[in-house]
């Protein structure tokens, strides 16, 4: 499944403190199996890349 545009997966390893990030919820779950990590190996989230655009008001 697609996440939608400006959206991304985080993962942080907790043991390194590194990030990862993934752009679709497959590719997350993928890493993790194939890495063998439990809930307490890593935190997640989603992260916002781009805001949405302004709604355009017209000024009477």
């Amino acid at each position: 499944m697609d996440i939608g545009s400006g959206y991304a997966l985080t993962l942080m390893l907790k043991a390194t403190e590194e990030y990862m990030v993934f752009y679709s919820q497959e590719e997350f779950d993928e890493y993790i199996r194939e890495h063998n990590l439990s809930e307490g190996d890593y935190i997640d989230g989603f992260i916002h890349y781009e805001l949405p655009p302004e709604p355009f008001i017209e000024e009477k």
